[in-house]
């Protein structure tokens, strides 16, 4: 590729990011933002995610806004026409704040997707990528990818209305070069070989650990992916159940990208049932052989969080319960239970951070809770 040709493909690259940052913010109805605060905003996700080195000017949100129709007369270059509405930010004077007129609009949900914008080869590319995914997956996943490249459909067939978040940090998931690369291997139910080292192991000089997996399926938390697969040694290696045995996550950012490379000479080790399944007592991404057996979890929760949890639940299986055993309850607090549970690193860290609002309540969750609270404890101290 040449320089001018480099350059412009750059160019390309950061106006779709921007368009992306620009469409979630002007979608947004709980906030006002006034042109300043979209350059604003836009610059900071860019710079955070290293695709820009300096700022850009108010003149370059400016086009963008002008690309998009929010001028005199409609952008003859937009594949579709969008609505605009500016007015007095309440309370912010001399503030006037711009947004889509229609409540729940996407560019990436109108009648022509702005990836009708890209070349043939990058849609091509970016739409092969989604249809392995629905053929492979078929789940949450592929319906969120469709939903991001402006192909979500509801049960008739017909463009889904369902409004849709947008972040950078998802589009740079859809690009990441270890995910493209072993979609393939789950495609076509090969192991795949590549270099791993887990974040909990330190860098000491050696090489990462080279493993052969064979891969499952993707699946995503807390704005990283991780990739689900058994890892051939584990298997070989452990006495935990078959159906289980030598189950990990892998986070993809971890995966070398140029280690991935086949392993003709192994046989793919398929699983036996629903691996969505698997994963049902799950908050996060742990695995069974690491973390022990199933359980009920009973807590309690003062009335704020209570009325938080009660619309967004802690795990599938959470219910409260109107009447219990237990006596030493804060007075209006409510109780809860996490019927089939694992107890897990991931679900501690969503305990912990309820702070002085959460009690554990069934004796092993409370006390290694306690534990925990001590150790944090002792840190603060000094």
């Amino acid at each position: 590729m040449t320089k001018g040709a480099t350059k412009e493909s750059n160019r390309r690259n950061n106006q779709l990011f921007r368009l992306f940052i620009l469409d979630r913010l002007l979608a947004d109805r709980n906030h006002y933002y006034t042109r300043k605060d979209l350059l604003e905003q836009c610059n900071r996700e860019m710079m955070r995610l290293g695709k820009i080195d300096s700022p850009f000017d108010r003149k370059t949100i400016e086009n963008d806004l002008i690309y998009m129709g929010c001028s005199q007369e409609p952008s003859p270059d937009f594949p579709f026409r969008i609505e605009f509405e500016t007015g007095k930010i309440p309370g912010e004077k001399g503030k006037r704040y711009i947004r889509y007129k229609e409540d729940g609009f996407s560019i990436f949900r109108a009648g022509q997707s702005l990836a009708d914008r890209l070349t043939e080869a990058e849609r091509n590319s970016i739409y092969a990528i989604l249809d392995r995914i629905q053929a492979i997956d078929g789940g949450i996943l592929s319906r969120r990818a469709n939903a991001l490249f402006g192909r979500s459909t509801d049960s008739r067939g017909l463009p889904s209305a369902t409004p849709v978040s947008y972040s950078a940090d998802e589009i740079a998931l859809w690009t990441n070069e270890s995910f493209v690369q072993i979609l393939d291997y789950i495609e076509h139910k090969k192991p795949v070989s590549f270099s791993y080292r887990p974040f909990y192991e330190e860098d000491d000089g050696d090489l990462p650990s080279r493993l052969i997996v064979s891969p499952y399926q993707f699946r995503d938390f807390n704005g990283h992916r991780f990739l689900v697969g058994r890892d051939h040694k584990k298997y070989e290696t452990s006495r935990t159940n078959v159906g289980t045995r030598g189950i990990r996550t892998f986070d993809i950012d971890l995966i070398n990208p140029n280690s991935i490379s086949p392993v003709p000479d192994e046989s793919f080790i398929a699983f036996k049932g629903d691996i969505d399944k698997y994963f049902t007592p799950v908050i996060g991404v742990s695995v069974y052989e690491q973390e022990g057996t199933i359980q009920a979890v009973d807590f309690a929760v003062s009335p704020e969080r209570a009325r938080r949890i009660r619309r967004h639940r802690i795990h599938p299986s959470q219910i409260e319960l109107e009447s219990h055993e237990y006596a030493d309850i804060p007075e209006g607090w409510s109780v809860f239970r996490l019927k089939k549970c694992l107890l897990t690193q991931e679900l501690y860290a969503t305990f912990l951070s309820f702070g002085d609002e959460f009690l554990a309540l069934d004796p092993r969750t409370r006390r290694t809770m306690a534990r925990k609270v001590r150790g944090l404890s002792k840190l603060y101290e000094h």
